[in-house]
């Protein structure tokens, strides 16, 4: 059962969430996002990880390249937080999805909801991974493994 509150003011937004695209090429930092959500006034907290997967549609893959419209991605995924602010009873949220080469085992995006009871962060964490799909742009390029016989690249890439 979704607990959607009232009104949130959205100024008072951006001081209670962290947004974050990440090009470094390293992993995402779960412990900087715990300590950001994270408060004495929050008794649930509920993340989720989008790992990337050995295979694609049955085949083995190497990771996925993730491109973006840099500027507009960063936009939506704002608006799609503040959208579970106001929407759910959460006091913090953060979402960070990585760009560029992400590999097999590694986390592409990463979403945390803390809230005063743990119903709230469950439906705000599934609210912005469902919308952050549907509407940021952000692409995956499945990059399928390569060998190399002889100095010679075979297989698909």
């Amino acid at each position: 059962m979704r607990r959607v509150k009232a009104v949130n003011p959205a100024a008072e937004s951006h001081a209670r969430m962290l947004v974050r695209l990440a090009d470094d090429g390293n992993p995402i930092r779960m412990g900087e996002l715990l300590d950001f959500v994270s408060g004495p006034d929050c008794g649930g907290m509920v993340s989720f990880s989008g790992v990337v997967r050995g295979t694609e549609q049955g085949k083995p893959i190497a990771g996925i390249h993730y491109e973006h419209h840099p500027q507009m991605a960063l936009t939506e995924m704002t608006r799609v937080v503040e959208r579970a602010l106001e929407a759910f009873e959460v006091s913090r949220v953060a979402c960070v999805h990585r760009v560029g080469l992400v590999p097999v085992g590694e986390a592409s995006v990463v979403i945390l909801a803390a809230a005063p009871h743990r119903a709230s962060a469950f439906d705000a964490c599934e609210f912005v991974i469902d919308l952050l799909k549907q509407t940021v742009p952000i692409w995956k390029n499945i990059m399928h493994p390569v060998a190399v016989v002889d100095g010679n690249s075979v297989g698909e890439r």
